[in-house]
């Protein structure tokens, strides 16, 4: 018997890049609209907040991790062309030893690569708004095509596509320069890929998954850890449509080794280079994990769940009365659907129990978000930390967030697709589909509402940087070295301003910036040489 819910038949597609083509036309919108007015100065400035308190949109530098992403963008660059060597970090924390600047990274690889195709001709401005927008780009094309994989109907996975690639935090993680913006493009590429792999035994979508696993490694360290934890989920879910009963188990198991052959191997690069890559962790100061008390001091408020009038972490958790609204009234109007089907149809259980299983999912990635304010005394990040190895090292819990988009496009589209479908009862079915248009209008309009980014011009110069770089009495022929006055600890997003201006001058510093700081590095540059911040060597 046919199961109620079929896969996708792309042929019934007009064209396959027609169909790409009309994402990423959807993805040119939505950024042009949320970064306005980026587009106009796309060679000159980039985001720096997403939400400015100023009365200027544009203004002078400005620190932040926007500048500490670009600058490692950067270091590719510099790297490829030659003038550093390649898995070295030798303009910060630099005690006079280029050799001990060992720092293996992979550059937030593909970004980087967007940036070094377009820097060098364009600028740095240009380079960095190019990236972010190749991040959008192929985020809202996965969204599109997650969705699609998940109804029949193209106007209810359109409408699920366009209200996942709406969620604030996405748009907030970006504007503010954070990885995890240009990362968030990732999870929705990979549950795509594993419900190609599984359902339509598709090699092509494990090697898809897999890439979307590791380039979210490369890109963002937070977004790889919940993708790889999500992964077995996203993978549950698909094979729930593909087996039809468990005495087809067995053999549907044995039938899905190859296609996500692909998956598994570059899963498996993926944590073995993460784990050879952390081995410098061991010697900073995150090497014991996040305390409780750092959970607490980053963890959200629950009143920024609802309110738009919350700044700092209460606004990266923003999830809308709209968007519940729309949640709470599609759950309601789906369950509806399924009592006036045409006689003889029954509901199939997999769409039940995916449905159920999304919907606890996202509640789930709601409650560890909220941190130490979430029910029961924060049980929920408690019993993370406690249950869930690593978890111990998410400081910022909001940072589960990442997963969300890919959890509402599949969800979304399965609760439009029932509310759509056609049934004994027309004109219930029409005023269903004018209510769930008009509350999805809604939480597209307001989640748009939480980003009014500002930005910050970057110079094409620095004569204080460019006058020591040239000095060559004082380098005696050597690249030149300093350090940069007022002297911050390692975590202070004020040192972002040197990193740029050492992107323009390759001047090494002793200063540095980094969420992982060296561990001697608190004590035996800052504690000594603070005096000098007062002008006292």
């Amino acid at each position: 018997a046919m199961p109620y819910f079929a896969p996708v038949n792309w042929r019934i597609a007009p064209s396959r890049f027609g169909f790409a083509g009309g994402w990423l036309l959807a993805g040119l919108l939505l950024w042009a609209v949320a970064a306005w007015p980026l587009p106009r100065r796309f060679a000159q400035a980039i985001p720096y907040t997403n939400l400015r308190t100023e009365p200027q949109t544009v203004r002078p530098i400005a620190s932040g991790d926007h500048l500490q992403l670009l600058y490692h963008f950067w270091l590719g660059l510099d790297a490829l062309s030659g003038h550093s060597p390649i898995g070295f970090n030798v303009y910060e924390f630099n005690l006079g030893d280029d050799a001990a600047r060992l720092q293996p990274d992979l550059y937030y690889l593909p970004f980087s690569l967007v940036y070094a195709a377009v820097a060098p001709a364009a600028g740095h401005a240009a380079g960095w708004n190019a990236a972010g927008l190749a991040s959008v780009l192929l985020g809202v094309l996965a969204l599109g095509l997650l969705a699609r994989r998940f109804t029949a109907s193209w106007p209810a996975a359109a409408l699920a596509a366009l209200v996942a690639a709406a969620f604030p935090y996405r748009w907030i993680t970006l504007f503010t320069g954070s990885p995890t913006g240009f990362a968030m493009a990732f999870p929705p590429l990979l549950f795509y890929g594993l419900d190609r792999a599984i359902r339509d035994r598709s090699a092509a979508g494990g090697w898809l998954a897999g890439l979307a696993l590791f380039f979210s490694y490369t890109t963002d360290m937070h977004t790889f850890y919940f993708s790889a934890l999500a992964a077995p989920i996203f993978a549950l879910v698909s094979f729930a449509f593909a087996a039809r009963a468990p005495r087809e188990w067995p053999g549907e198991v044995h039938r899905l080794v190859v296609p996500l052959l692909p998956f598994v191997v570059l899963a498996l690069a993926a944590v073995g280079i993460s784990r050879l890559m952390s081995q410098h962790l061991a010697d900073s100061v995150m090497a014991g994990g996040r305390t409780l008390a750092e959970v607490c001091q980053y963890s959200p408020p629950a009143v920024g769940l609802v309110s738009s009038a919350n700044l700092g972490m209460a606004n990266h958790v923003f999830f809308g009365v709209p968007l519940f609204a729309l949640l709470a009234v599609a759950l309601v109007l789906w369950a509806a659907a399924l009592f006036r089907r045409a006689p003889g149809v029954r509901p199939a259980r997999a769409e039940i129990a995916v449905v159920v299983a999304l919907a606890i999912a996202v509640a789930g990635v709601i409650l560890l978000a909220l941190g130490a304010y979430a029910p029961w005394s924060g049980l929920p990040i408690r019993a993370a930390r406690r249950l869930v190895p690593q978890y111990t090292m998410i400081r910022q819990t909001v940072k589960i967030y990442c997963l969300m988009p890919a959890l509402l496009a599949p969800l979304l589209a399965l609760l439009f697709g029932g509310i759509f479908r056609a049934g004994p009862r027309p004109g219930l079915r029409r005023a269903a589909v004018v209510l769930v248009a008009a509350l999805a209008g809604w939480a597209f309009v307001q989640a748009f509402a939480q980003t009014v980014p500002g930005f910050c011009r970057l110079p094409r110069a620095n004569a204080a940087y460019a006058a020591i770089a040239a000095d060559d009495k004082a380098n005696a022929g050597r690249p030149a070295r300093a350090l940069a006055l007022p002297l911050w600890p390692g975590s202070s997003h004020w040192t972002s301003l040197y990193e740029y201006a050492v992107m323009l001058s390759r001047v090494r510093l002793v200063n540095g910036y980094a969420p992982a700081v060296p561990a001697g590095y608190f004590e035996d540059v800052f504690k000594k040489y603070e005096s000098l911040n007062q002008g006292y060597a």
